[in-house]
């Protein structure tokens, strides 16, 4: 298969464009996540350059920088035009071949047969895969992200290493075998010397598969169709197009995270897209992935402690009071952070060994969670299943396909503590006699 080098700004792209507003399968705008106050050095929601997946080397290192995303532009759906329904409404008919006012003739759209007897997306199951030739959310076969060059060279030791640059002239490294294994690996570099060689411990901070058989462990393999990745994922949940270079993207309503689809079709694209908009959810009959790229994932969207998570308002905390038995609720005094502006309230439970960072900017708004506490005596266990009191081997493995900061290595200096994410925006576990003590989910640092 031919490869497209792909730029770290679509691939950033994708990131961004997870955490806007998105459409759904009727063409409504969903509400889009709360985002936390901006703080004088980053924000605590969004990944500032300390929040990215990278490890510090000596140089500058190269950041994957935010903000390369593009806005979507869903619009009310318009009589007589595609609507994002799986389904074409009538047109006039058309020579084959010839290009019609819409455009040029393209495969005709497709929607997967429902499956009899099922109802709904069905939940991704797993296959059996060689290992080598597996990709999951921080791996492609034995190469993880946040290795350094020299340990990618050592598991992947049958593999030809090469040199490249992608389409803004960023460098990466193209990884390839006589098996199928194909693979682009962008690492830390100084910015000051981009052509300078490939340094051996420059850390790898963001893979793509494009070798044929790479696969996941559900079985989503390179060149398969959309049609066959939705008896996987479930149905398309949208797919989208980037603005300067066109690159598309697809998500599905069951997928996992830390991995992005990019889709290509012969067609003039592989979303069916209404005029003048970039996010759809039909789809050509030959739309087909073409790349796998691994971004890890990142601990804030998903880890919750007690059914509270990260920017959840007051009335998700109070539901979750209900319905995980926190107890009784001791609200502190307000305070104003410096830092962000914001007002802080700590809400506690203390039978559960919880407490909540609680904030707002204004008095009439709803507060958010911006932080989570939980130390003994809690008996209450994070999504990952880890408490106070776990095994701290055990809980360093739970965390282990999720983005890990370097950052603690000088951060938590003399401290026993393990960091998940980035200071800015991450959770950290601490440990004793190699037991955790404390569990904190939220900004260390701002």
């Amino acid at each position: 298969m031919k490869r497209t080098t792909l730029s770290v700004g679509a691939a950033v792209g994708v990131l961004n464009l997870l955490a806007l507003t998105s459409v759904n399968a009727n063409g409504n705008e969903t509400a889009p996540l709360p985002t936390p106050p901006p703080p004088s050095s980053g924000t605590p929601s969004v990944p500032s350059p300390a929040a990215v997946p990278v490890a510090p080397a000596s140089d500058t290192p190269s950041v994957l920088i935010p903000g390369a995303g593009l806005p979507k532009m869903p619009t009310p759906p318009t009589p007589g035009v595609l609507q994002p329904t799986g389904v074409v409404p009538p047109a006039p008919p058309k020579t084959p071949g010839v290009a019609g006012p819409s455009g040029p003739t393209v495969p005709p759209i497709m929607k997967p047969p429902k499956t009899p007897g099922v109802v709904g997306p069905v939940s991704p199951t797993t296959v059996d895969v060689d290992r080598a030739s597996l990709i999951t959310a921080n791996s492609i076969g034995g190469i993880k992200l946040g290795m350094t060059m020299r340990e990618a060279k050592r598991v992947a030791s049958n593999a030809t290493f090469e040199r490249e640059t992608d389409g803004d002239g960023v460098p990466l490294m193209w990884v390839s075998d006589e098996h199928g294994f194909a693979a682009e690996l962008y690492y830390e570099y100084d910015y000051d010397v981009p052509e300078a060689p490939v340094r051996d411990d420059a850390v790898i901070n963001f893979m793509s598969a494009w070798g044929e058989d790479a696969e996941t462990a559900e079985g989503a393999k390179i060149d398969m169709r959309i049609s066959d990745l939705e008896r996987i994922y479930g149905e398309v949940k949208e797919i989208w197009m980037s603005e300067i270079e066109s690159r598309e993207y697809v998500e599905f309503a069951n997928q996992p995270s830390g991995f992005s689809f990019r889709v290509f079709s012969e067609a003039d694209s592989a979303g069916v897209y209404r005029t003048e908009e970039r996010v759809t959810t039909l789809y050509a009959s030959d739309a087909k992935l073409i790349s796998i790229e691994v971004l890890g994932r990142f601990i804030t969207n998903e880890e919750s402690i007690g059914g509270i998570k990260l920017y959840d308002t007051d009335s998700d905390v109070t539901s979750a009071m209900a319905t995980h038995s926190l107890g009784r609720l001791e609200k502190g005094e307000s305070w104003v952070s410096d830092a962000i502006g914001a007002k802080i309230q700590t809400w506690n439970f203390p039978s559960v060994g919880l407490s909540v960072d609680m904030m707002s900017y204004e008095e009439s708004e709803p507060k958010t969670v911006m932080s989570i506490r939980m130390t003994s005596p809690s008996l209450l266990k994070t999504a990952e299943g880890i408490g106070i009191g776990s095994d701290k081997t055990v809980a360093i493995q739970a965390y282990d396909e999720f983005i890990n900061g370097m950052e603690e290595q000088e951060f938590f200096e003399g401290q026993d503590a393990h960091l998940v994410g980035s200071i800015y925006d991450g959770m950290v576990i601490y440990f004793d006699e190699g037991k955790v003590v404390e569990i904190f989910l939220g900004p260390s640092a701002e």
